[in-house]
């Protein structure tokens, strides 16, 4: 340890020099007042500008950087293309008839509003079928002609008199066509709407009619987005249903509409979140304070450091995004802590008798250096977040570490001069509130639990970190962003209505040529994946004007003349039908683009209403709600390399969706990481001893592969939204550890550290619940887990940070060894310690009840561990362990002068070791193999008992529960091999 010293020899001064300056700190605005105030209101003057520009947006693509492709393919596209989507206008619920008047009185009166650019509400049905033929290629059209000539043949023959039919049962052939009409020709890509049907975007079956409303700009501009969905609504709550059917219902929906409904509903619950998590804290801090006073000595300073954070937001970012959105109710249950902190410390200095100016100026030496640790141990954690590209992340990082720090400086700034204030005025401390640590009755008992409490938790942990391959992330945007909302449910009913994907990815080509080199290997690519293609189709606007259209007139006369000379007229019923239609579409005369209606051109126009050659919209076939699905469309539709060399990819919100789940996925463990060794550092660097630094940290390191190994067995899942609570909780878990651990180095005792620091650790982790537990309460989905995750790993925190951590400090600060070591050398004190770690494993054997029980515990998760291993592997860890055992054995009770000493469990624990060797390690052969192991070692027969009476010293010790060990073993093998043959415990 003392060479690690030497690598940050200036650890030591950084602690110093840190507990001068903030007592220095203290004492300063404690004596100036005045000043302080008005610096404080100076700077609370210039925040409220920041304030009042910071908005609110909902907008994913905001989340990634300006860097990213998929940012600015999105960018040309709102140039070039406009909005991605529309508003729509949807009616129900009665008959079709009705249905369609409302359609054709609701379309004008859409296209009048100024934002809209036009509104699909028809198909032109007409104009396609009367033209269907050009769009087959030249080979379906040669089979239609040689069916019809077979025809033509049959009849011919029919009705020559003289003509003898020698199979009277041969059928006519058959005229209908309807085969070849519907067959796509894959090099146009046209078939997506040669086979709509229906004039109007209508079903009968659900009794309704969509109306599709395209604005002139881009959804993601939010404040255009609600003008537009405004004046769209104003317009349908205007409409007198009685004219219609006064059952009839009328909804909006569309990309618009729910772009603005899920930032309403995250607004909403924000705010709710937020004054909740206001309203529960003043009442914690009034029941814990039991002081009104107290309470706005705490929050008075809190509410500064958010104003002075939000103030800088407001300039840095100008608006929050989906997850800075939530950082006040975040930072009221952080920022809390360090109020909690030190007036705890104050009032216990207080009622010590110290006068106002001492007391702070322990409590800023000492608790204010906690407090200065805690923040920086969760300012690194959150900074880490800002060398993430995501700029969700980044701006959350950014905005809490300098949030964190903001407000410590306020609770520097304001509680000092507070204090003179309200002491001036007559208020003292609880004096009950200051003492109530010292009467903690764990405290108390902490030194003779400490083993059992430690070793059970270690047991429990690992068996949740056994679960962590199963921990899941959900992909599914869906179950985040409020599916359930009206907007959500009806757009997806309007979707199964028009039978295709209301939002394509467009890739932006540079011209004609281009476009169809781009459409070629999409097709491609996806008659390549076959069923696994995640495109539905793909279209061009040089889709809409087939090929060669002066060879398919010619052979559009070689069957109109064939059909003429069938004589259509004495065909009846639906094969006449069909004969006239096709009579009809074969006289269709070729087109041009200005012949095509303003159905099919405008799809494929920019906003300037002028067709643009260059677009390739790609429909997907799967729902853009689910992440690992968008993430391979992403991958099917970009990286398309034309043959001049030049690389295309498509725009649209599925390739941002994309890019969030890659994101997340590729820096998460790299931050969390990261963010590990810079707690470290800055735990070290604060607090001056690496080892002070590593006891801190591992409460932290434990909540988290605790939680996650609790998420995976409760069933709960990470997504992009709650993932956001791993580094914080890395920050928030050091908190209690620095303050307990801080604290333990001013007293003689580790329960007399808990029991003045328990109280303030207990609130300031309660008080952080509240925060994130009152997102529970929100209706938004996303919000709902993050809190949910949230709260579940605090209170996993709580319980390490307030039981295993001071249990480990108790065996190692207070485990009682002093007499027996005092004044020996410093390598037979070594020796000592090791033989005192290793015979009571981990001073395991110390529990109060059962210590032999406890230490053979601890063979099961080695052995979990081991199980996948070799023999080799298995065998040498259990002699290294009966070697070690024998040796530190023997040392021990030759120091304690007791033949065998109840506090050595290392025979317990290699006996174990040795009877798990037998079996394989499922969860009933290691039960029954431990049961057996502790009837033997208790019960003793044989010769267990001949060995524990007659061996004695280290061989004595280990060599009964060896045999105990070996004896199990066997057993359990013997029943192992009954199962096999007899199917008994099959199941195990």
């Amino acid at each position: 340890m003392k060479g690690v010293r030497h690598l940050f020899p200036w650890a030591g001064h950084t602690h110093a020099a840190a507990r001068r300056g903030l007592q220095a700190l203290a004492i300063r605005c404690y004596g100036w007042p005045a000043r302080t105030a008005i610096l404080v209101l100076l700077l609370g003057a210039l925040a409220g500008f920041g304030v009042r520009e910071l908005q609110f947006s909902a907008d994913l693509a905001r989340l990634l950087p300006n860097s990213f492709e998929s940012v600015q393919d999105l960018d040309s596209l709102k140039e070039r293309f406009g909005g991605i989507g529309y508003v729509v206008v949807a009616a129900w619920n009665t008959d079709p008839q009705t249905l369609r008047r409302f359609a054709d009185d609701m379309a004008p009166a859409l296209e009048a509003i100024h934002d809209i650019r036009y509104v699909e509400y028809k198909r032109p049905i007409k104009f396609l079928e009367e033209r269907a033929l050009y769009y087959l290629d030249a080979e379906t059209l040669e089979e239609m002609y040689q069916r019809l000539r077979e025809r033509w043949k049959w009849e011919k023959r029919s009705s020559n008199p003289m003509y003898i039919n020698l199979e009277d049962d041969a059928p006519a052939p058959e005229v209908d066509f309807s085969d070849l009409l519907s067959a796509e020709d894959e090099e146009a890509g046209t078939a997506w709407f040669r086979t709509q049907t229906g004039e109007y975007y209508l079903s009968e079956e659900r009794k309704m009619v969509a109306l599709l409303a395209k604005p002139s700009s881009m959804s993601s501009d939010l404040r255009y987005a609600r003008q537009v969905v405004d004046k769209v609504q104003a317009l349908v709550d205007g409409v007198d249903r009685s004219a219609y059917d006064s059952g009839m219902q009328l909804g909006i929906t569309g990309r618009y509409k729910k772009m603005l409904d899920r930032e309403d509903r995250l607004r909403a619950d924000l705010g709710l979140a937020s004054l909740v998590a206001m309203g529960l804290m003043l009442l914690y801090l009034l029941v814990h304070f039991r002081s009104f006073v107290s309470v706005l000595l705490v929050v008075t300073p809190l509410a500064v450091g958010l104003w002075w954070t939000f103030g800088l937001a407001g300039v840095m970012f100008e608006s929050l995004n989906i997850l800075t959105g939530f950082l006040g109710a975040i930072l009221l249950g952080l920022g809390i802590d360090h109020g909690i902190h030190l007036l705890e410390r104050y009032g216990s200095e207080r009622v010590a008798g110290r006068d106002v100016p001492e007391a702070l100026r322990i409590t800023y030496k000492s608790t204010g250096l906690g407090v200065a640790a805690a923040a920086m141990t969760t300012v690194v954690a959150f900074a880490t977040l800002a060398i993430s590209e995501f700029r969700a992340f980044r701006e959350f990082g950014i905005m809490a570490a300098t949030g964190m720090w903001l407000i410590v400086v306020a609770y520097g700034l304001c509680l000092p001069p507070l204090v003179r204030l309200v002491e001036r005025h007559g208020w003292r401390s609880s004096k009950e509130t200051a003492e109530a640590g010292g009467r903690s009755l764990f405290a108390a008992a902490l030194p003779r639990w400490a083993p059992l409490l430690f070793w059970g938790g270690g047991l429990l942990s690992l068996l949740l970190v056994s679960r962590l391959p199963d921990t899941r992330f959900n992909y599914d945007f869906a179950s985040l962003e409020g599916s359930e909302l009206p907007s959500f449910v009806l757009d997806s009913d309007v979707n199964a209505l028009l039978g295709y994907s209301q939002t394509p990815v467009v890739v932006l080509a540079d011209s004609d040529m281009e476009a169809r080199a781009v459409a070629t290997l999409m097709r491609a690519r996806r008659e390549g994946l076959g069923n696994s293609s995640t495109v539905d189709f793909v279209a061009t606007f040089e889709d809409l004007i087939p090929t060669n259209q002066a060879a398919k007139k010619e052979r559009l006369k070689r069957i109109d003349k064939l059909l003429g000379k069938l004589g259509g007229k004495r065909f009846t019923g639906e094969e006449g039908r069909d004969l006239r239609r096709l009579r009809q579409m074969s006289r269709a005369e070729p087109f041009a683009r200005a012949d095509l209606p303003d159905e099919l051109r405008r799809q494929f126009q920019g906003p300037d209403g002028r067709t643009d050659d260059g677009f390739v919209l790609a429909f997907p076939s799967i729902s853009l709600s689910d992440g690992e699905a968008v993430s391979l469309f992403a991958t099917e539709v970009r990286g398309l390399e034309l043959p001049s060399g030049k690389r295309v990819s498509a725009a649209g919100e599925a390739m941002i969706l994309a890019d969030i789940l890659s994101m997340v996925k590729r820096e998460g463990p790299p931050v969390l990481t990261l963010a590990m060794g810079a707690v470290l550092l800055a735990c070290w660097l604060l607090m001056g001893s690496l080892k002070r630094a590593a006891l801190s940290l591992l409460p932290a390191a434990v909540t988290l592969i605790t939680l996650l190994g609790l998420v995976a067995t409760a069933g709960m899942e990470l997504n992009y939204m709650n993932i956001i609570v791993l580094p914080v909780l890395l920050g928030i878990g050091v908190d209690g550890a620095v303050h307990l651990v801080l604290r333990g180095t001013e007293t003689t005792h580790s329960g007399g550290a808990l029991g003045e620091t328990g109280r303030a650790i207990a609130g300031a982790n309660l008080t952080t619940a509240l925060g994130f537990g009152a997102l529970l309460l929100a209706d938004h989905p996303g919000l709902d887990s993050l809190g949910s995750l949230a709260v579940v790993g605090l209170s996993v925190n709580l319980l390490v940070t307030l039981v295993a951590l001071p249990a480990l400090l108790s065996m190692t600060v207070g485990g009682g060894r002093e007499s027996m070591v005092g004044g020996a050398s410093r390598w037979l004190r070594l020796a000592r310690s090791l033989s005192e770690q290793v015979a009571t494993v981990g001073k395991a054997g110390y529990s109060p009840i059962a210590p032999g029980t406890v230490g053979a515990l601890l063979a099961l998760p080695l052995a979990y561990v081991l199980s996948d291993s070799g023999w080799e592997l298995r065998i040498c860890v259990t002699l290294a362990i009966i070697a070690g055992g024998w040796w530190a054995s023997r040392r021990f009770s030759a120091d304690r002068h007791e033949n065998d000493p109840q506090e050595v469990v290392v025979d317990e624990l290699a006996g174990t070791t040795v009877a798990l060797l037998f079996v394989p390690f499922q969860p009933l052969w290691a039960a029954l193999t431990f049961g057996l192991f502790r009837l033997f070692d208790i019960w003793k027969p044989g010769p267990v008992g001949w060995a524990d009476r007659r061996l004695h010293g280290g061989l004595g010790i280990m060599a009964d529960d060896l045999l105990a060990g070996l004896m199990a073993g066997v057993a359990a093998l013997g029943l192992h091999w009954l199962s096999v043959y007899t199917g008994l415990f099959s199941g195990g």
